[in-house]
C-alpha cells in the first residue's frame, strides 16, 4: 500500500503556487499604483490610500 506524497506531483503544485502568489503580488502592487495615482488630494485622499493599501497587503501578502 502507498503512503506518503508523489515527490514529482509536490514539486509540480509547489511551482503553482509559487506562480499565483506572484500574481497576487502584481495585484498588489497594480492596486497600489492605481491608488497613488489618483487625481485626489488632502488629508482625506491620504488616509483613504494608507488604509487601502493596509487592506490589500492584509488580504493578498499573507498568502504570498
Amino acid at each position: 500500500m502507498f503512503q506518503g506524497m508523489n515527490p514529482q506531483q509536490g514539486r509540480e503544485v509547489a511551482q503553482q503556487l509559487q506562480g499565483q502568489a506572484g500574481e497576487a503580488e502584481r495585484w498588489s502592487e497594480e492596486i497600489k499604483a492605481s491608488l497613488a495615482g489618483l487625481d485626489w488630494v488632502g488629508p482625506d485622499a491620504e488616509a483613504y490610500r494608507s488604509e487601502a493599501a493596509a487592506v490589500i497587503s492584509g488580504i493578498l501578502l499573507p498568502y504570498v
